[in-house]
């Protein structure tokens, strides 16, 4: 007599977590996703990221009180929400049994002038060589969840990916920092499958029966690095 088939494992997943974990410390991304340990990684990265969104974010809500649309760099837009929380339909990966859930926050899902919508991230303005990269697949990963929660009736289409820029004095560090105003809004192509694949090799990481060894150099190996 067979045995019934083992269903698919199921992980719930930050994506700016797994993206941040997975370049730093791919033990720390298994011990914490599969075990699902809910406790936030600290880091001073992330940290400051949170930070800077509430800056932000207050600054965004003063400029839509005085005008609905903005104008940033030529492009004009309006935001249509600010932090929403949405927590995906799962991906499955059925070659590894594994399935992954996105509970993500996004920073802003804006409407452009031609009726297009875009999920942008808000950062502090920097050279175009300087960005982060990896954010794109954050991004990439917030917009599925939007697209595909697992409430159906609050999807939204998602037309492109987006970076709103800020110009800043002070610090986040040293708590001195002030949002001056944004500067300019660079809208991104989609690239879905870039962000599968990568996920892709997520499950395959959980997947396996042994974590790998640990980081001496991770600072999130650390005891003291996890936070409740």
């Amino acid at each position: 007599m067979n045995a019934p088939a083992r269903g698919p494992q199921r992980f719930t997943v930050d994506p700016r977590e797994v993206v941040n974990l997975y370049h730093r410390c791919v033990r720390c991304l298994f011990v914490r996703v599969r075990e699902n340990d809910t406790r936030r990684v600290w880091s001073t990265a992330l940290e400051a990221a949170d930070k800077f969104y509430a800056l932000a974010a207050s600054w965004m809500e003063g400029a839509q009180a005085k005008r609905s649309w903005q104008d940033f760099g030529g492009t004009r837009f309006r935001v249509l929400s600010q932090g929403r929380t949405v927590v995906s339909e799962p991906i499955s990966f059925p070659d590894v049994n594994i399935e992954l859930v996105f509970s993500s926050r996004s920073d802003a899902i804006i409407e452009l002038e031609d009726g297009s919508t875009s999920l942008a991230a808000y950062q502090i303005a920097v050279p175009v060589e300087r960005r982060q990269r990896q954010r794109d697949l954050e991004l990439e990963a917030e917009a599925f969840a939007v697209e595909h929660p697992f409430e159906k009736g609050a999807a939204e289409s998602i037309s492109h990916l987006g970076h709103l820029e800020f110009l800043v004095t002070g610090t986040i560090e040293s708590n001195t920092c002030v949002v001056l105003g944004a500067s300019r809004l660079t809208l991104l192509a989609r690239r879905p499958k870039q962000m599968k694949d990568f996920m892709r090799v997520v499950a395959g990481i959980l997947a396996a029966r042994i974590a790998p060894p640990a980081d001496r150099f991770c600072e999130f190996c650390k005891r003291s690095a996890v936070k409740k």
